[in-house]
């Protein structure tokens, strides 16, 4: 089962020339009514860049109208890798999911409102937000009311009922729970593993999980959908007393645990340094519950007891993925804060993480 070709770094992102952007400026300023703006007479509209931290190119257009306070939609420029046109898939599963949660007080997307396949360019709503991680980050125990206790666990659990909603929106019935592109996939990671320092006592564990796996779960089936495949705090946006998700851009199918476990290791993992220095992971860990209650509701017992070893499979692949993530933006920094990564992280918390997932994994086999 094929998974989606990631996109590309912030710092490699296309740049988008000037007459590209006047090009997207004009359709916007004459579609500016379609999209249920009341400007009066035909605004003018400027883009800047938005969110310099994301993936892709993402620019803020601004329709005027008069003295009043412009419109605002988001553009946002998806590269093409051959036949993953992450634009139009984008698109698509924005509509599927905007019309599905079109009832939903507190679950959305942002709404899409055109996409231009010439200039790949994906247009949706401005819905501003602050992001979920950056609340769990800035939480802190020993100061929390309850009141602001039972947010964060409302918050999870509604991302654990958008995802279960994406999913069965998405859904192509069931599949493997692990195949060989899975475990080709897996392996490639496992050889991404340096050869000395903290890490490198993982490598044998993790692959003898990995022929654990092969071996007890290549005959499981189990739903397939759409991956989101980026399911994480970083991309919901609190809204109100609800929730808003971003980046539906992928289209290859995956079991639905890959998203699941996703969400929960970021939660396990979550970095608040050198911002959050008073975060208490107690606060993230805290969450993972009521995500897995949002997305199973009165089928979590049932479906925890029989599913556990391939939700351990896909929290090892995961971890392991995120783990080399961290560990390349640490690289990135110098090697001091790689040596601290791997000391403190791969040496502490992740050695942990792991161990467990191992040990959870082989359990079954």
């Amino acid at each position: 089962m094929s998974e989606p070709i990631a996109s590309t770094p912030a710092a490699e992102a296309a740049r988008i020339d000037e007459d590209t952007l006047r090009v997207v400026a004009g359709r916007i300023a004459s579609r500016a009514r379609d999209y249920g703006f009341d400007i009066g007479k035909a605004g003018s509209v400027s883009m800047r860049p938005f969110h310099s931290a994301s993936t892709q190119p993402l620019y803020l257009a601004e329709i005027g109208r008069g003295n009043g306070e412009p419109c605002r939609v988001v553009v946002k420029f998806a590269p093409i890798f051959g036949q993953h046109r992450e634009g139009f898939a984008e698109f698509a599963n924005l509509r599927a999911m905007a019309a599905r949660l079109a009832s939903s007080e507190y679950l959305h997307v942002p709404r899409p409102l055109d996409y231009w396949e010439d200039v790949n360019a994906l247009v949706t709503e401005h819905r501003p937000g602050s992001r979920f991680s950056a609340r769990i980050l800035a939480a802190t125990p020993w100061f929390m009311s309850r009141r602001e206790r039972a947010a964060l666990m409302r918050t999870s659990k509604q991302c654990g009922e958008w995802l279960r909603i994406y999913h069965d929106v998405t859904a192509r019935g069931e599949g493997p729970a692990i195949d060989d592109h899975f475990l080709t996939r897996f392996r490639r990671d496992i050889d991404r593993i340096p050869p000395r320092g903290p890490f490198a006592g993982l490598r044998r564990p993790i692959e003898e999980a990995a022929a654990v796996m092969k071996d007890t779960l290549s005959q499981r089936r189990v739903p397939v959908s759409i991956r989101h495949g980026d399911f994480s705090p970083d991309n919901v946006h609190l809204d109100g007393d609800g929730i808003c998700v971003f980046d539906l851009s992928h289209h290859m199918l995956a079991p639905v645990y890959d998203d699941i476990t996703f969400f929960l290791v970021t939660l396990d993992t979550m970095n608040p340094y050198p911002r959050y220095l008073a975060f208490d992971r107690r606060v993230a860990r805290a969450l993972g519950a009521p995500f897995m209650d949002g997305y199973f509701g009165a089928e979590r017992a049932i479906r925890g007891k029989e599913d556990d070893p391939i939700v351990a499979a896909f929290t090892l692949k995961n971890l392991l993925r995120r783990c080399l993530r961290q560990r390349r933006v640490a690289s990135a920094a110098g090697p001091l804060a790689l040596a601290a990564f791997d000391g403190l992280w791969v040496g502490g918390r992740y050695r942990d993480l792991f161990t467990r997932a191992i040990e959870r994994v082989t359990r079954h086999g």
